[in-house]
């Protein structure tokens, strides 16, 4: 028998303002470096001099004489610079301390820091994506941490996206089994993982990217509970080494990239692990991501994703395709169920109320399986919801998110930064 804290909608609705209240005025990185821009370009035209006398129009932070810097500002948290590469192309870097607080029923309360720094090239060309690079670490209630590197790189005119990630995590959680009838009985174990990833893709068509992508992984497993774990019948049980070289290809054309009003994402991965490569464990994966934003009207939104994930050949049981959790049927938890093929079909509908304040209503429903053939219509679980949200910028509509989901007699409360998909 599972046994869940009690969810008191209050106290996350006096979390959410105690949060959202401090940092309402705050900017997604494009906002605010596309602005400080305007700000500086309207300075440097009424300035009469070159960079000296527009920080003096400004009242920003003096400089030395010989710096190349156009705008420069600091405050509380954030500081936004603009100037020019060694090349001569406009560039604009922001670096802000972003704390960090969230909710789920795997972690309960949740918190920590980190630092994230963002560029952006080119002179007013609003095609082009910031570059961001992001470390962070953070706790929760469970005794969960994890402490990581993402960096999510573009260059000009967005010819190519690099990403990497570099993860270390300690993240005791629960195991229910194998399967789309796994056991209600959970049992408790504790991975503590390495990982580094990396994707090169570049841009063949308008909004259409193609590239490699590679993964290394070590877990080591501690099983805290007797039960299947121990029995040797789960692949990776005493953990792993996993290396997989893969390919992906995506269109996207979702607008804007916070909260789309319109526009679609298509994702495909594949990925290869094997000996030869250094992996204990050798088989194939190929996932598809498809998603569709329609706007409604004054502020609504039809948002709607498709997931399928399928594996052939033999890999860790914690790296089988999932349902449950904070993006994937919310009311159900995470990784609730496992198998080594899955299917998920969501839909949302979201409303920008009031101001900064929207609302969403949720349902989903997915399964999993040995493969993707042998999915049954019996064996789909359904979860539905709704949530609030509150905006912290007003052009992206970057969105702080409190979700109540309920599935198959389970229930679960989410409060996080962004959207599920």
């Amino acid at each position: 028998m599972i046994v869940r804290r009690p969810a008191s909608w209050l106290g996350f609705l006096l979390a959410l303002t105690a949060l959202a209240l401090p940092v309402a005025a705050q900017q997604s990185p494009i906002d605010s470096l596309r602005q400080a821009r305007a700000k500086a370009d309207s300075a440097r035209r009424a300035a009469a001099g070159p960079a000296d006398s527009l920080r003096r129009a400004r009242g920003d932070t003096a400089h030395d004489p010989g710096d190349s810097a156009v705008y420069h500002s600091r405050h509380p948290g954030r500081i936004i610079t603009i100037d020019h590469t060694p090349g001569g192309d406009l560039r604009s870097t922001e670096t802000v301390f972003a704390p960090t607080f969230f909710y789920a029923p795997e972690t309960g309360f949740g918190g920590g820091g980190g630092l994230v720094r963002s560029v952006l090239l080119g002179d007013h060309d609003h095609e082009q994506r910031p570059s961001t690079l992001q470390v962070s670490g953070q706790v929760t209630q469970e005794q969960q941490l994890t402490v990581y590197t993402v960096g999510d790189l573009w260059t000009r005119h967005n010819a190519y996206h690099v990403t990497f990630e570099v993860t270390y995590s300690h993240y005791p959680q629960k195991f229910f089994g194998v399967g789309p009838q796994s056991a209600d009985y959970a049992e408790v174990w504790a991975p503590t993982l390495e990982r580094v990833a990396a994707s090169v893709s570049r841009k063949l068509h308008e909004n259409l990217y193609v590239g490699v992508q590679g993964l290394v992984e070590h877990e080591v497993v501690s099983v805290r509970d007797t039960g299947v774990l121990l029995s040797g019948a789960v692949p990776g049980q005493l953990g792993w080494n996993v290396v997989q070289l893969g390919a992906l290809a995506q269109l996207d054309t979702r607008e804007p990239y916070y909260f789309p009003l319109k526009g679609n994402l298509a994702l495909v991965s594949l990925w290869y692990a094997n000996a030869a490569f250094g992996s204990e464990f050798a088989y194939a994966r190929a996932s598809i991501d498809l998603r569709h934003y329609q706007g409604l009207g004054d502020g609504h939104v039809f948002a709607m994703q498709l997931l399928m994930d399928g594996v052939l050949g033999t890999i860790p049981f914690d790296r089988m395709p999932q349902i449950g959790g904070m993006t994937i049927l919310r009311g159900l938890w995470d990784g609730r169920y496992r198998d080594r093929g899955m299917v998920a079909l969501q839909t949302e509908l979201r409303s920008a109320a009031w101001h900064r304040i929207g609302a969403t209503a949720f349902a989903s429903t997915g399964s999993v399986a040995a493969s993707l053939r042998d999915l049954a219509t019996r064996n789909f679980r359904v979860a539905g919801g709704f949530g609030l949200r509150f905006a912290l910028t007003d052009d992206d509509r970057l969105n702080i998110r409190i979700d109540r989901g309920w599935s198959n007699g389970t229930s679960g409360t989410y409060f996080t930064l962004g959207e599920a998909f």
